[in-house]
């Protein structure tokens, strides 16, 4: 019972730190938000939370667009939208990092599955990465998925930033 404790301890301890971090980049207090999110790594690959350590992966692509690197956060997004798609398409797979065989769920088919504000993160750092067209896609997908479970904010925030991105494009298509 005491280990159970320690391991809801830590799974709020690392929650806590990743979301911190992520209001520390918002703010634009980078080096703060690199403390919390190692903090929460630290805590994700001890208790093994795999995943948490996605999550953490996620905001590691978010604060590369917000310490001005769009060209690597566009990258890393794609990277880790390719992870979460073919997670969700091999069904169960887990990644080498999850230890838990318990686990029925992939932490990436979580994050395509149930997570779908944080793949908002992933679609900001694609759009202001430069891939306009790979991001108003997502943005449609993640639209529709959270449309069908009534999101609410998280979906309205997803209308807006995909309206923003459809009238990039716009303007994109009229330079040419």
């Amino acid at each position: 019972h005491r280990r159970l404790g320690d391991f809801t301890n830590e799974g709020v301890l690392g929650r806590s730190a990743l979301f911190l971090a992520l209001l520390m980049f918002d703010q634009g207090r980078t080096e703060e938000a690199a403390t919390y999110l190692a903090r929460a790594r630290s805590v994700a690959n001890r208790v093994g939370t795999g995943a948490l350590l996605t999550r953490v992966q996620v905001l590691d692509t978010y604060a590369l667009l917000k310490t001005e690197q769009p060209t690597q956060a566009a990258a890393a997004a794609a990277h880790m939208l390719r992870r979460m798609r073919s997670s969700a398409a091999e069904g169960a797979t887990e990644p080498p990092w999850h230890d838990h065989p318990e686990d029925a769920e992939s932490p990436f088919n979580t994050m395509s599955n149930h997570v779908l504000w944080m793949q908002l993160l992933l679609l900001i750092a694609l759009g202001e990465g430069g891939e306009v067209d790979r991001a108003a896609l997502l943005a449609d997908d993640i639209v529709a998925a959270m449309a069908v479970r009534g999101d609410g904010l998280f979906l309205a925030l997803a209308r807006f930033y995909r309206a923003a991105l459809n009238q990039r494009r716009t303007d994109l298509n009229m330079v040419d």
